[in-house]
């Protein structure tokens, strides 16, 4: 017999038990190293281990792309079938098309969209070669 609970009852057993939370001093809001974690904030709405619905952008293995990894609702109480990868290696902007239709086909969560995105952006920013820059020739004095 599976027994599913909602997710208000998760939120109160991990709200201040998280192996996520991260709390630091003069700041009110307590911090979430939680992977599906979109926004980084400690909070039943971003917290991805309790959502049956939540996702991921990381670095590709092969130092080229995004894998973009998501959470099946249909199988919410076994962790490792629930969890769903597409790697795109692509093009960045085809990437964050997909990344948008993704969303607009699925009907997914639309507040974590954005966010996927921004984290897509920002993994293809950090694998940009570093380009030196060209020094100016200065004149021979004569």
């Amino acid at each position: 017999m599976d027994v599913e609970f909602s997710n208000e009852l998760q939120w109160m057993v991990v709200r201040n038990r998280s192996s996520f939370l991260v709390k630091k001093k003069h700041v009110k809001m307590p911090f979430s190293t939680d992977p599906f974690n979109m926004k980084k904030l400690h909070v039943p709405r971003f917290c991805g281990s309790i959502q049956s619905k939540a996702v991921m952008v990381e670095p590709h293995p092969g130092k080229k792309g995004v894998n973009f990894i998501y959470k099946k609702k249909d199988v919410g109480n076994k962790p490792r079938q629930s969890l769903r990868v597409q790697s795109f290696t692509k093009h960045p902007r085809r990437t964050m098309t997909n990344i948008k239709s993704f969303f607009k086909k699925t009907g997914y969560r639309k507040d974590l969209r954005m966010l996927a995105l921004r984290a897509a952006s920002k993994v293809y920013r950090c694998q940009r070669p570093i380009v030196p820059k060209k020094k100016a020739f200065k004149k021979k004095p004569e």
